[in-house]
């Protein structure tokens, strides 16, 4: 009867919130990011939650990384599948607070449920083996975000 079972724990967003994306999305931006930080130390999860880049600086970071313009990474046709699959990830994971995820997928030509889906592939890819390539280069984006 607990055979095969799936896991809720693993569906949990931002530490705290269980749903889909777009509930999470919606109580993100409707309860916690308009609560007032009281004191920096106690509310270390609102601080990262509230912590975010510009898709500009993300699509440019991704295009030094992989070599191209950040336009070619918007392309829906781009021949830089994994580059647009990354950058897509990297914009939904590191651009949280400035845009919806409705407004990031309508950046790169897509439904909603297209940016979630590539954004999960490269959370799988990173989680497997065959992915220490692809996380290399995700650490190279975020160190080039950092500085």
């Amino acid at each position: 009867m607990t055979e095969d079972l799936p896991n809720p724990f693993l569906d949990v967003r931002e530490q705290s919130i269980l749903g889909s994306d777009s509930f999470v999305d919606m109580v993100r931006r409707k309860y916690l990011l308009m609560r007032e930080i009281k004191d920096r130390r106690e509310e270390l999860a609102l601080r990262h939650l509230r912590h975010s880049f510009s898709i500009k600086d993300v699509l440019e970071a991704v295009g030094r990384v992989y070599k191209i313009g950040p336009k070619s990474l918007l392309a829906r046709r781009s021949g830089q599948r994994e580059a647009r699959r990354v950058a897509m990830y990297a914009v939904a994971v590191y651009c949280r607070h400035s845009c919806s995820l409705g407004d990031i997928a309508g950046r790169f030509g897509v439904a909603t449920s297209g940016l979630c889906a590539a954004r999960d592939r490269v959370s799988e890819a990173i989680a497997h083996r065959e992915g220490r390539k692809l996380s290399e280069r995700l650490e190279s984006i975020v160190s080039e975000l950092e500085t």
